[in-house]
């Protein structure tokens, strides 16, 4: 967003009033970078955005901040960044997750870029922390995009003393869509979030969600406090336990919908505004 404070000026000057503008956000940075941003950064987002005439925001934090920017604030809408994810392909992957859980594992899937907002190194201490998770556990470590080489380093050491680890780079979306319907729970340990895509589709898929506090989750999620070696190994252990926790049931699957339906409320305020 601090880019786009700059190079949105140039968009929205490219594009011209007669166009319907709407924006975007669901970076989990967001919300902190404006709040610790310098004067002058705030200054130039409030402007850019209010150059927009809606804006989505992936959760109610986004949502509040743009609110709050002053009169006049485009329209505002909170919509999950979600569609409901398609049957993925049978993969020989898939094929070897399923026979793990099968024989008795519990195969945790984790995603994300290869950063310590994601949480890596407290999941992996989490199941190291107790025998019987290190057993019993499965760890499916997906990364993708940008890395931090030393963080990811270190997130590998770690990993060494668990029996039972893969780390997948770049899976396309469809094989990360099998890994996730293949595995018995999702793991979310980010210390920051936007709208976790990955989370609604583990729930699409019936599979048991494990997030941090970081944001406010969909309901159902198994939520613990950002941070918590303690607190997530207890959260795997009760899941593990008791098989229904962690189930979603509100998965947002009417987003498709309603971000037409805001297309077009927007396009056609534009319209009448023009007479």
């Amino acid at each position: 967003m601090k880019r786009f404070a700059v190079a949105g000026h140039l968009l929205t000057a490219a594009v011209g009033r007669d166009a319907a503008r709407i924006l975007t956000i669901h970076s989990g940075r967001f919300v902190g970078d404006y709040q610790s941003g310098r004067a002058s950064t705030r200054a130039i987002i409030r402007h850019v955005t209010r150059a927009f005439d809606g804006i989505v925001a992936v959760n109610d934090d986004i949502a509040a901040v743009v609110r709050g920017f002053g009169a006049p604030v485009p329209a505002v809408v909170v919509i999950p960044a979600y569609l409901p994810p398609p049957d993925p392909p049978d993969t020989r992957l898939a094929a070897e997750l399923r026979a793990a859980a099968d024989g008795g594992r519990f195969v945790l899937v984790t995603s994300g870029y290869g950063r310590r907002d994601y949480g890596f190194d407290v999941l992996v201490r989490a199941i190291a922390s107790n025998r019987m998770l290190a057993d019993r556990c499965e760890l499916v470590l997906c990364t993708y995009g940008d890395r931090d080489a030393a963080y990811m380093a270190e997130v590998e050491r770690l990993a060494e003393s668990l029996p039972h680890v893969r780390h997948l780079r770049d899976l396309t979306p469809d094989e990360f869509a099998a890994v996730l319907q293949a595995g018995s729970a999702y793991i979310r340990a980010t210390t920051l979030d936007g709208d976790a895509v990955a989370i609604r589709e583990a729930g699409a898929f019936g599979r048991q969600v494990i997030a941090s506090d970081a944001v406010t989750r969909p309901a159902g999620c198994l939520v613990f406090a950002a941070g918590s070696i303690q607190g997530l190994a207890t959260s795997i252990i009760h899941a593990m336990e008791d098989r229904s926790i962690g189930v979603m049931q509100d998965l947002g699957r009417d987003g498709e919908r309603r971000l037409f339906e805001f297309y077009e409320q927007i396009w056609d305020g534009k319209r009448r505004a023009a007479g």
